[in-house]
């Protein structure tokens, strides 16, 4: 089975006139998608921007109608959508389609929030509006391509931008449905725009153009660190980046070990450990060290969710830095096609197993005994996406809530418990800009003051 992609620019379906395309192996021919040349580019940012004013301009009820059309087709096709996403991510159908159906949710919400008016304030002379910021370069990573996209899309259309999707190299069949949708929706088919190819190639070019006033990215901190440098080459822009993570569960009370085993386990292989806010530090009160241990082994044992494959970077790139004396579960196979757990211990604090984010289930152990000394340790790495903590202690949570410096917090709770209403960003080289919400819709909008 070969699937053929489409640019999607000014309300319709571009073809490569040049049939120049690139096709994704997984172990067989997938998917054909174009490699977009330089010179289309140009073309694509003059349509987003039509499509810009475009969407400034409607009602909030044209707004409204449209998103209500994109919610239904996402609805009917949901089923087809999880196949695909399966497909291309190595997700579990059932997995698959619990994200399918949460992306969904995010257009739902943002549809309700279009009936917000948008925030104005009088105060004697003084007027003050917001407006929508303009063009949005939309980057989506392979780990989550339908799920990142509807935490910002809908948000993004909602604040009345226009918009340039690039997606990654590898995954990217899902969208086509939300291209397909958005297409059928009346009034906001021209503010989007979809383009495929090398991130190396097109996306440094659009990164630099001064026809895109915003970006918004998901993936890697080595990655941000090239846009925030090429970005500002042609004009200055605002910049929204959720990134890498090195996150912590930290774990204190034998009796929150027995009853959330199996959520820290899920924390841990999230998306067989290819989720940048899945657990990768696992750091235990010295007292139930030996305890946890033994019940983290047998959860282990008893989980059997590797269907997610290995990419081959991560293969050659991360397990062959894993030292053999210091795994006490898992083995190390860098030719397995499945991500299997490896936990390690008593690594030194400067390993890059302990600092880099490594997209696997590759997980690092270690004893602590002072909460306090911990957290001041964790606000100083250079990642602070999210963090867990399980403990019965009141006071400890209190003192964990205020000082740890991470984007999102769970406590005694695993991933499942989130509420799609709450915004999400990161400290330090974890990035920085909310998405979601109301928040993240004024992520997308500028404020301006009028002397009147």
């Amino acid at each position: 089975m070969i699937l053929k992609r489409f640019n999607y620019i000014d309300g319709k379906i571009s073809r490569i006139k040049n049939n120049h395309y690139y096709t994704y192996f997984e172990k067989k021919k997938l998917c054909r998608y174009p490699d977009t040349s330089i010179s289309s580019i140009e073309k694509i940012i003059l349509s987003a921007n039509k499509g810009f004013h475009i969407n400034k301009n409607l009602s909030n009820y044209q707004r409204s109608i449209s998103f209500k059309k994109i919610i239904n087709y996402l609805k009917k096709n949901c089923n087809q959508i999880a196949k695909y996403e399966c497909i291309e991510t190595g997700k579990k159908f059932e997995n698959a389609k619990k994200e399918i159906n949460n992306g969904i949710k995010y257009w739902i919400a943002a549809q309700k929030l279009i009936k917000n008016k948008n925030i104005f304030q009088t105060n004697k002379n003084i007027d003050i509006i917001t407006e929508p910021i303009g063009v949005v370069l939309l980057f989506i990573p392979w780990n989550y391509p339908f799920i990142v996209l509807c935490e910002r899309l809908p948000f993004i259309l909602a604040a009345g931008c226009g918009v340039i999707i690039k997606p990654s190299e590898f995954a990217a069949t899902s969208l086509d449905f939300v291209v397909k949708a958005i297409s059928k929706s009346m009034y906001l088919k021209k503010s989007v725009n979809i383009v495929y190819g090398s991130g190396k190639k097109i996306g440094s070019y659009l990164v630099k153009s001064k026809g895109i006033d915003m970006i918004s990215f998901t993936g890697s901190t080595d990655t941000a660190k090239k846009i925030i440098s090429n970005s500002h080459k042609g004009c200055i822009k605002k910049l929204s980046l959720e990134l890498g993570g090195k996150n912590p569960i930290i774990v204190n009370d034998l009796f929150e070990i027995k009853k959330n085993i199996k959520s820290i386990v899920e924390i841990i292989m999230e998306n067989g450990g290819q989720a940048c806010i899945g657990g990768s530090l696992i750091y235990v009160n010295s007292k139930i060290y030996k305890t946890f241990k033994e019940y983290i082994v047998k959860e282990l044992d008893l989980f059997k969710n590797y269907q997610y494959p290995v990419r081959k970077h991560i293969r050659n790139n991360h397990y062959n830095h894993v030292n053999l004396n210091k795994i006490f579960y898992g083995k190390k196979n860098i030719k397995s096609k499945l991500n299997k757990p490896i936990l390690v211990e008593n690594l030194s604090s400067q390993d890059r197993i302990n600092t880099k984010e490594i997209f696997s289930p590759l997980i690092s152990l270690k004893k602590f005994s002072s909460i306090k000394k911990l957290i001041s340790n964790l606000n100083k790495s250079d990642y602070g996406l999210a963090a867990y903590l399980f403990t019965q202690e009141k006071k400890q949570i209190e003192f964990f809530k205020r000082n740890i410096r991470y984007g999102r917090v769970w406590i005694n709770s695993s991933l499942k418990n989130w509420d799609i209403n709450s915004p999400i960003g990161g400290f330090r080289n974890s990035g920085y800009g909310q998405e979601t919400s109301q928040i993240g819709l004024n992520n997308y909008r500028v404020f301006k003051t009028i002397v009147n």
